[in-house]
């Protein structure tokens, strides 16, 4: 962009050297219309380049103070930032661990929706490792598995309310249902602790 608008200012001025040393009248007039079209596009890439730079020291201030926070800080308490690990091995297995879970996850989706995984998800799981492969198959199993187990569950707690006409809070139908069993068995022990076990974290795996 930075070339396009240096571009655009010298043909602007060739254009208006044209004019002045033009003879003929559509010579020159012709030169004044390129002058204007030039001038309308360098008005754009002034326009458009300036919101190109503020979008990068956007993004370089995100950056900034992601790095100054404590989430830039590996958990092995060497006090490294993600930074520091940028084109090594260790960078590789972060790499490895974020596709392995967000492929599963994917596969989990394509599971419980369609009852297989599509093509485009599998060709993307084929691409791993031996290891890596059936690492990621397995885990969007278990999310899927999970998923449905914690749906069905849901579903059964809600038809028993039903049938037995049950007055039923609108909320209660986006709560899971493992935490309206912990609010109700929070509300009925004096300390107000919860039940290990209460609450059921599907990605905790």
């Amino acid at each position: 962009m930075e070339y396009e608008l240096a571009k655009h200012q010298v043909e602007i001025e060739r254009f208006k050297r044209l004019r002045d040393a033009s003879t003929d009248d559509l010579d020159r007039r012709m030169a004044e219309i390129e002058m204007w079209n030039l001038e309308r596009l360098l008005y754009m890439s002034k326009r458009r380049i300036q919101d190109w730079y503020l979008e990068r020291q956007h993004l370089v201030d995100l950056l900034k103070e992601f790095l100054d926070s404590d989430e830039a800080k590996l958990k092995d308490g060497s006090g490294r930032t993600y930074m520091d690990i940028i084109d090594t091995i260790e960078e590789d297995h972060f790499e490895a661990e974020i596709w392995t879970n967000r492929l599963a996850k994917q596969a989990a989706c394509d599971l419980i929706f369609y009852g297989r995984i599509n093509s485009g998800n599998m060709d993307a799981i084929l691409t791993m490792s031996a290891e890596q492969q059936a690492e990621t198959l397995a885990l969007g199993l278990n999310f899927a598995t999970q998923l449905q187990q914690y749906t069905n569950n849901l579903q059964l707690k809600i038809d028993d309310k039903l049938k037995l006409q049950n007055s039923l809070d609108s909320f209660d139908l986006v709560k899971p249902a493992a935490i309206i069993d912990t609010e109700k068995n929070t509300q009925a022990k004096p300390n107000g602790t919860v039940p290990p076990g209460g609450l059921l974290d599907v990605y905790s795996l």
